[in-house]
């Protein structure tokens, strides 16, 4: 196993680098640059998803949807 410099003595009790690595989740309204996890990611897509009205209920609606959007750049 490579050997990992750590910088702050913080992230010793959030985060385990060994094996598969963890990370807490962040609530869904966090915007900073924290690391995200999987969790957080499925999270915010799945509520992209049911946000959205019933006629945009598959990803790939939603993105036909946005790439006709005139006013999307």
């Amino acid at each position: 196993m490579p050997m990992i410099k750590i910088r702050s003595s913080s992230i010793i009790g959030s985060v385990d680098l060994q094996g598969v690595p963890t990370a807490p989740t962040a609530p869904a309204d966090m915007q900073d640059s924290q690391i995200a996890s999987t969790q957080f990611v499925e999270q915010a897509i799945g509520e992209l998803v049911d946000s959205a009205p019933s006629i945009l209920n598959t990803l790939a609606e939603l993105a036909a949807s946005i790439s006709n959007d005139d006013n999307q750049t």
